[in-house]
């Protein structure tokens, strides 16, 4: 990217506001809760405007509310900046509330492909099992 430095702190400051930190801008990362700083990951990998955004466990050590937070976050800058994600998660309720299709992977090999609404309405009991977690 060729910008110029005020075009570079004008974008972080837009993404900080998009993220809800721009009060904490000058605060240490030993001054930020856990949520705050993966709301600052997210807001770094989304500063030059990617068209896919790969998050890798990027919740699992966060409480419930931070993780609403950060859910909440990502899928309101989703709509405004129209990327799409990749989400990899031990968690099935996580990965299907950034997501609309789902792939479950055990030791390599596919056990389910298809979209959230097809398996949520599904009466198959394997795919029950498996989106049960």
């Amino acid at each position: 990217y060729d910008l110029t430095e005020e075009e570079i702190d004008y974008k972080i400051k837009m993404m900080l506001i998009d993220i809800g930190l721009v009060d904490r801008v000058n605060f240490k990362p030993r001054f930020l809760s856990e949520g705050e700083k993966q709301l600052v990951v997210i807001g770094k990998a989304l500063i030059r405007d990617p068209s896919l955004l790969l998050i890798d466990e990027a919740f699992s050590h966060l409480d419930e509310l931070s993780k609403n937070v950060c859910f909440d976050l990502i899928t309101k800058l989703k709509k405004k900046h129209n990327f799409n994600i990749i989400l990899v998660s031990h968690s099935y309720k996580d990965a299907t509330r950034l997501t609309n299709h789902v792939l479950v992977l055990e030791e390599g090999k596919t056990l389910l492909h298809d979209t959230v609404i097809n398996c949520s309405l599904s009466k198959d009991e394997k795919i029950i099992k498996l989106t049960s977690n």
